[in-house]
């Protein structure tokens, strides 16, 4: 299925974000040593990266009005960004697999349901429109 303008760097930014999930993969078979030294360096382009991208999309579903809807798309969502910023948090190289494979399953979900859901109930227009912040000529 053809990806919505509007969508369509978020969904650029997730394949960054899938080449990360699997460094992070490779730094859970390392020895203690390197895997919290290359866990140490990875958290900081994660962190870098990852988080911008959750404000861009959490301030799109502000503006969308659904900052606080409780719809099973839009708890998952919420639930996968506060655990994913938990995982980032920790200081343990051992949490690199989990933190990988949220990472996976988050953006798949996001790519197959929420982004859809997200184009059908609102339209590519008006969701070009609310990432442009033209939200008040609306």
């Amino acid at each position: 299925m053809k990806r919505s303008e509007a969508l369509k760097q978020l969904s650029r930014e997730h394949h960054r974000a899938l080449v990360l999930s699997k460094k992070l993969l490779r730094i859970s078979s390392c020895d203690p040593a390197e895997g919290n030294r290359e866990w140490s360096l990875l958290r900081v382009s994660l962190v870098k990266e990852l988080l911008p991208h959750f404000e861009e999309e959490e301030t799109l579903l502000k503006e969308l009005g659904l900052s606080h809807t409780d719809h099973h798309l839009l708890n998952r969502f919420r639930s996968d960004h506060q655990q994913i910023r938990a995982l980032l948090n920790t200081s343990d190289y051992m949490s690199a697999a989990t933190l990988s494979e949220r990472l996976k399953l988050h953006i798949r979900f996001e790519e197959r349901e929420l982004f859809n859901w997200l184009e059908s109930e609102f339209g590519d227009e008006y969701l070009s429109r609310m990432i442009r912040g033209e939200h008040a000529q609306i």
